[in-house]
């Protein structure tokens, strides 16, 4: 409220230089998907902390799509961009879903950990089955974003040519 009512934050240059400032905590990805792969938040160099511009909204959705190649927002985050009477998501410049490269950038990052860790010959039965199951849920939420956006049927359509 006191966001929306005061005078500075009524300017473009405000609201993008909150968007860019990295003190949000990025949200804790569950353990079924990092034990398929690291998420974004454990990589080299990268601190657990986020900024608006840089992450998209959390949901369970989101963060099969994106884990390993995006930071979440924490949930606590879209509480606050419901105000009625305000459009903070647009003004900080929060998505509401991946970007296709992070999508694509997530599945490759899902596939080489697999191949370095659970698709080796020492690794059980039991220990690939419970990665393809988990990897199941990602799968189907990977092609109904891109059934969603399109994208799918335009490669269907060009592997039928």
């Amino acid at each position: 409220h006191l966001i929306a009512n005061s005078i500075c934050y009524k300017s473009q240059s405000t609201w993008t230089a909150m968007s860019s400032l990295t003190w949000i905590p990025a949200a804790i990805v569950k353990d079924e998907l990092t034990s398929l792969s690291k998420p974004y938040s454990s990589r080299e160099n990268c601190t657990c902390v986020t900024s608006f511009s840089q992450a998209v909204f959390f949901s369970e959705r989101n963060e099969r799509l994106c884990w390993t190649s995006k930071p979440l927002l924490p949930k606590w985050i879209e509480l606050m961009t419901l105000s009625s009477h305000s459009n903070y998501k647009s003004l900080l410049g929060i998505s509401d879903m991946p970007s296709l490269k992070d999508v694509i950038l997530n599945v490759g990052n899902v596939c080489k950990s697999a191949a370095k860790s659970v698709f080796k010959p020492e690794k059980d039965l039991e220990t690939r089955s419970e990665f393809v199951d988990e990897m199941k849920t990602v799968a189907v939420e990977v092609f109904s974003y891109l059934e969603k956006s399109y994208i799918l049927p335009e490669i269907v359509r060009k592997l039928q040519l």
